[in-house]
């Protein structure tokens, strides 16, 4: 190549990256790491990014260095019509439940539809329901981020666990056709959900005839699927372009605490690999008896155990000297000298624990967790346990089964090589890179 081909490739590139970009990430830890370490990586390569956000997250974001946008209200709630009152009565004041009031739609829809006109393109995730109203209305490109695999289609032999009625799901598994009407079923007690999505669409103009949280929310021109292949078998021929991209790896420095850190390696240093104990989901803030049947499920045993909690439970817990209760702190603290886990089954703690080859208990209680449970089981690299079995004795049994079994062991060890290989956030960022240039040769 010559040094003015060299000089034009340069300011070809050069060119690209000024072009700016809308991240529109909601959600817990689990929807947003993915997020930032995509973010991240952009940001290393020079691209300008915005993260839109609900206030929960708004610290975290700027303390990783990124422009901000709010997308909801300062602890407001509006109930508009009966379906507000009817979630706001089962669920009460939680973010996940104002995600679907109408108020909060419009608010989300409003803000980001005047943002998103001075940007080229539109990231956005699971949840990110009001960004995909916002580029079919403004026509922009935009690149959906799936950290869960349930949030795309899949054939009748993936364990494709849907939430509401998964005992149904589980007796369809074997049957393409009990399958197919499980999925249908599925889709319609989700869709119920998204009453309020549904209305604002029509009322902006918008097309209502694909699924709110599918096929409304899919890319035309590129879908990024943040899991590992180990867990996913294949897309059906119907689904539209995507990339199966590794799972991303990204690690929250602003949990990061030295005395903590210190803590659990003293704890570490003073006696035999414990096991950990590390809720998620709704039971992060609503454990029940959780944490002290397996605080009596390790007595049981004769085992150690750290338990992963919010500060305002350590009071309310009963522990003695071969139990540690800490906050929420970095896994590669955690996880290098764990023997085992137990955990609800986000996709993002099994990816981490097939990384440090250690062997789960997951305990799926909403969401895609069934699915992700199914997966890891599947995979050999985990156990099952029903909500509903999650007592002492039950408990240890299952812990003593898993403990024991080495097979499991094996099939870590087997996989930790492929997965510790994967970069996702690279080979996302590679796939969005090689989009914004095709955008910029039209």
């Amino acid at each position: 190549m010559y040094a003015s081909d060299k000089s034009s490739a340069s300011e070809a590139i050069e060119s690209v990256k000024k072009q700016k970009i809308l991240m529109i990430a909601k959600g817990t830890y689990g929807d947003m790491f993915p997020m930032y370490a995509i973010a991240k990586s952009l940001k290393k390569r020079g691209y300008e990014l915005t993260i839109a956000t609900n206030a929960a997250n708004i610290d975290a974001v700027l303390s990783l260095g990124f422009h901000v946008l709010r997308i909801d209200k300062p602890d407001t709630v509006v109930l508009r019509n009966g379906f507000d009152t009817f979630l706001y009565k089962i669920a009460g004041n939680s973010w996940f439940i104002k995600t679907f009031l109408l108020s909060s739609i419009e608010t989300e829809y409003e803000i980001l539809l005047q943002a998103a006109e001075e940007y080229d393109l539109i990231i956005g995730n699971q949840l990110a329901y009001t960004g995909s109203m916002v580029k079919e209305k403004l026509h922009k490109p935009w690149v959906y981020c799936m950290a869960s695999p349930m949030a795309l289609p899949f054939s009748h032999n993936e364990p494709t666990l849907f939430p509401f009625i998964h005992g149904l799901q589980k007796l369809s598994r074997g049957s393409k056709t009990l399958q197919h009407m499980y999925v249908a079923l599925a889709r319609r007690v989700i869709g119920l959900f998204m009453y309020n999505y549904m209305i604002y669409r029509k009322k902006l103009g918008l097309s209502t005839h694909n699924h709110p949280t599918l096929e409304a929310m899919y890319s035309n021109r590129l879908n990024l699927l943040l899991v590992s292949p180990t867990l996913v078998n294949h897309l059906e021929s119907n689904v539209p372009p995507t990339s199966i991209t590794g799972f991303t790896w990204f690690e929250p420095e602003f949990f990061a605490s030295p005395n903590l850190e210190e803590k659990i390696i003293s704890f570490l240093n003073s006696g035999t690999a414990p096991v950990i104990f590390a809720l998620g989901g709704d039971k992060r803030t609503n454990p029940g008896q959780y944490f002290q049947a397996f605080i009596d499920a390790c007595k049981i045993l004769g085992i150690r155990g750290i338990i992963v909690a919010s500060e305002r439970f350590h009071k309310t817990l009963s522990v003695n000297d071969s139990i540690l209760v800490v906050s929420y702190t970095p896994y590669s603290v955690l996880f290098k000298r764990a023997r085992a886990l137990v955990h609800s089954g986000g996709i993002g703690t099994i990816a981490w624990c097939i990384r440090y080859k250690i062997p789960s208990l997951l305990i799926p209680t909403s969401i895609d967790q069934f699915d992700n449970a199914n997966r890891a089981y599947r995979a050999g690299i985990s156990d099952i346990l029903s909500k509903r079995d999650v007592k002492a004795k039950k408990l240890a049994n299952a812990l003593k089964n898993l403990l024991e079994d080495r097979k499991r062991k094996e099939n870590l060890e087997t996989l930790s090589i492929t997965v510790c290989a994967e970069k996702g956030e690279e080979v996302a960022v590679d796939k969005i890179e090689a989009l914004l240039e095709s955008i910029q040769e039209v």
